[in-house]
C-alpha cells in the first residue's frame, strides 16, 4: 500500500484504478511479463552458481602471517589439529576438526575473526586483521595427463 501510495503521489498526473474497498486490481500483461523476468533470472543465476561449484580432488587449508605462508595441510575428516600463530601483532588459536576450520581464540581487539563461520568449502576464508592472519581453504587437482601428442 505504501509503495503504491507514494508513487502516486510523485506521479499525479496517472489516476490510481477504481477499486471497490477491500478487492485488488486484477493483474496486467506486463505484471506477468515482470513476474516472469524476475523468475528466469532468479533460475539463471542459481544455474550458473551451481555451476561455479568444482569438484576437486583435494581440499587444502593454507594459514598465512604476514604474507608468508606458516601452514598447509590437505583437508580430511581424520584430521584434528590446534594451531597457534602467535607474533609481535598477538596471537591466534585455529581449530581444525572433521573437515572444518575455526578461529576459535584470538586476542584482537574486534574478535572478528573469532565470530566468523567456520570454513570448509574452497574460496572459504577467516581473516584477522589486526594480526595480519589469512586462513583459507583452496581446491587442489591431481595432476593427470590425458593424452601424450607425438
Amino acid at each position: 500500500m505504501f509503495v503504491w501510495y507514494t508513487i502516486f503521489e510523485i506521479c499525479p498526473e496517472q489516476p490510481a484504478e477504481e477499486t471497490q474497498e477491500g478487492t485488488k486490481a486484477p493483474m496486467k500483461k506486463n505484471d506477468f511479463i515482470l513476474i516472469g523476468i524476475v523468475l528466469t533470472a532468479a533460475l539463471f543465476f542459481y544455474l550458473g552458481n551451481a555451476g561455479l561449484q568444482k569438484g576437486y580432488d583435494e581440499t587444502v587449508v593454507l594459514i598465512s602471517s604476514r604474507g608468508q605462508l606458516v601452514y598447509e595441510k590437505v583437508l580430511t575428516e581424520a584430521v584434528t589439529e590446534e594451531f597457534i600463530i602467535d607474533n609481535d601483532l598477538g596471537y591466534n588459536k585455529i581449530l581444525i576438526k572433521e573437515g572444518v576450520v575455526t578461529m576459535i581464540e584470538a586476542d584482537c581487539p574486534d574478535q572478528v575473526c573469532v565470530m566468523s563461520k567456520p570454513i570448509q568449502k574452497p574460496g572459504e576464508s577467516i581473516i584477522c586483521l589486526p594480526h595480519k592472519v589469512v586462513v583459507k581453504i583452496e581446491g587442489r587437482e591431481e595432476n593427470t595427463v590425458d593424452a601424450i601428442a607425438d
